[in-house]
């Protein structure tokens, strides 16, 4: 589990996470790309790429680091 965001602004990782992927979507947007193709879907902690915690649960900084993604798809029309 990465360590739960406490600021204000993102009390949760939810709130982080979904607020990553609508970043993402705006930024599309603002190059052209229509809002009614896209969709922005935040997953918190729930569906890491790699563990975020040694055997031990010591943290993985660069663990969670790689789990700070964004994927982006592109279908045909």
């Amino acid at each position: 589990m990465i360590c739960p965001s406490t600021t204000p602004q993102f009390p949760s990782n939810w709130e982080l996470s979904a607020a990553r992927a609508t970043g993402v979507v705006r930024s599309l947007i603002g190059f052209g790309v229509f809002a009614d193709r896209m969709r922005a879907l935040g997953f918190a902690d729930i569906a890491p790429k790699v563990s975020n915690r040694a055997p031990d649960g010591t943290p993985l900084p660069r663990s969670q680091e790689i789990n700070r993604r964004i994927a982006v798809r592109i279908y045909p029309r």
